[in-house]
């Protein structure tokens, strides 16, 4: 064989050796991409269904805004009597409530003789709201929940501002927190339990994120498991 054609060979097998690598490169990034493709439409639809279940409990993100501190002026009166359901700890899942909504909630306790109907509660709530809370105060980011030790029941009334967050929805999702925590016998924590719980789920702090997360981490462990063994491969191919 001339050299001439020995070279001419040699370019040949060159050329056959970069265009086999060429497509080795071009068909991993596509199997790659492919993976990537899987585990994100994956990752969106198992997202998507643990966010519709958490919706059907009542926990689901929303669009709810904390209120502005401008909106809110702290009062020194959180509840309007002492008794075993205001304690340190009820005002602490107090604290707890307006820190994550913005609003400052205001009990009153309705421990008459006679127990009082929703109606009733509702209007001791807007009472106290308008004619014993703010002493010259008049921003609308308070909210007053008159509540019945005797049965658990309560009623509530929000200022203007305070609305934006306890609307027609977060109402019944507060009232169902506030009867599920009586009902298991929270005692005299009822109250701070609540607090605390309804802040979380009515400004929408759900666990959907964290699954999210969840799934993100694992999808990023699993291309990163799938790359350490195509590079064994290739390595183990070269050798």
């Amino acid at each position: 064989m001339s050299l001439f054609n020995q070279n001419n060979s040699n370019n040949q097998d060159d050329q056959d050796s970069s265009v086999n690598e060429a497509y080795s490169s071009l068909k991993r990034n596509r199997t790659s991409s492919i993976l990537i493709f899987v585990i994100i439409i994956v990752g969106y639809f198992i997202y998507t269904s643990i966010a519709n279940s958490t919706s059907c409990a009542g926990e689901t993100t929303t669009g709810r805004v904390k209120l502005e501190p401008t909106q809110c002026h702290i009062v020194q009166t959180w509840y309007d009597k002492e008794t075993e359901y205001t304690q340190n700890a009820t005002l602490e899942g107090m604290v707890t409530f307006y820190e994550t909504t913005g609003i400052q909630p205001i009990v009153t306790i309705a421990d008459g003789e006679t127990e009082l109907t929703q109606e009733e509660l509702n209007a001791k709530a807007e009472e106290y709201y308008k004619n014993d809370l703010f002493d010259g105060i008049t921003d609308e980011g308070h909210t007053v929940v008159a509540f019945q030790p005797s049965n658990g029941a309560a009623g509530i009334y929000s200022g203007t501002d305070a609305r934006k967050v306890m609307d027609a929805d977060a109402v019944p999702k507060f009232m169902n927190i506030l009867q599920k925590n009586y009902n298991s016998k929270k005692g005299t924590d009822v109250l701070s339990k609540t607090f605390r719980e309804a802040a979380g789920t009515i400004m929408g702090r759900t666990k959907s994120s964290l699954y999210l997360i969840i799934i993100l981490g694992v999808a990023c462990v699993g291309y990163l498991v799938y790359g350490f063994f195509r590079v064994k491969k290739q390595q183990g191919g070269q050798n």
